[in-house]
This record gives structure tokens, C-alpha cells and sequence, in this order.
């Protein structure tokens, strides 16, 4: 584990913003890279004199980075679909009764249940 957040910090050093769009679009799709590796040092980064990164770049790049992922992991489920999932899903600890819960939440609790469902860590993704 030591070398992954090694070797996503010096990513974000050596690539600068563009390292942390990459990093944040990973944290948004279904790759394990926490923000928690990301954001503090390339916010630290940006604080040292001299600094290649500024506040408000790895905030934009942050933010930028966090709705690419979501925005090609929706696009991912959007063309693959329901089927897929339904049948493969037994394979990737979603079977289809798991599913049909998931479908039941948000037909309930609709907007306000994806929101506080994206608070929480592990259920966000």
C-alpha cells in the first residue's frame, strides 16, 4: 500500500494539475484512490514559495477531475445498462437482489437518497 500512495503523490508533484485530474477522475470511478492522497498535497504544494500549483488550480483541477470520473462512469453504466449488470454483476458483489434493492432506495428516496448516499464513503461509488 506504501508504494500506491507513493507513487499517487509523486504524481501529483511531478504532474501538477494534471496529475490530480487524473488522481481525482480515478477517486470518482470505481478505482481505489482516496482524495484523502490527492488533495492535502497538492494543497501543500501550492502553499510552499515558489509553488508551480496555485490554491485555486487544485481546486478547479480537483473539482474538474472529480466530475470526469463521475461523468465517464455514468456514461459507462448509461451504454452497458441494466442487463449487463444483472448479469455479471454476481461476479462484482452485485447480484441481482442486491440490484433490485438499490432500485427500490432511489425510487423512494429519489434525489435527497443519491445525495447523502454520496456522503458516505464506500456507498458513494
Amino acid at each position: 500500500m506504501h508504494e500506491l500512495i507513493s507513487l499517487w503523490m509523486s504524481w501529483v508533484q511531478d504532474w501538477g494539475y494534471a496529475g490530480v485530474i487524473v488522481l481525482m477522475a480515478m477517486e470518482s470511478s470505481i478505482f481505489p484512490v482516496p482524495s484523502e492522497v490527492v488533495i492535502p498535497p497538492a494543497a501543500i504544494l501550492s502553499a510552499q514559495a515558489g509553488a508551480s500549483m496555485s490554491f485555486w488550480g487544485v481546486v478547479a483541477a480537483g473539482t474538474f477531475g472529480s466530475w470526469l470520473g463521475s461523468a465517464i462512469t455514468y456514461a459507462v453504466a448509461r451504454t452497458v445498462g441494466r442487463p449487463v449488470v444483472m448479469r455479471w454483476g454476481k461476479f462484482f458483489f452485485m447480484p441481482p437482489h442486491k440490484v433490485e434493492k438499490a432500485e427500490i432506495f432511489l425510487q423512494r428516496y429519489e434525489v435527497s437518497g443519491v445525495f447523502f448516499a454520496r456522503l458516505l464513503p464506500v456507498i458513494r461509488h
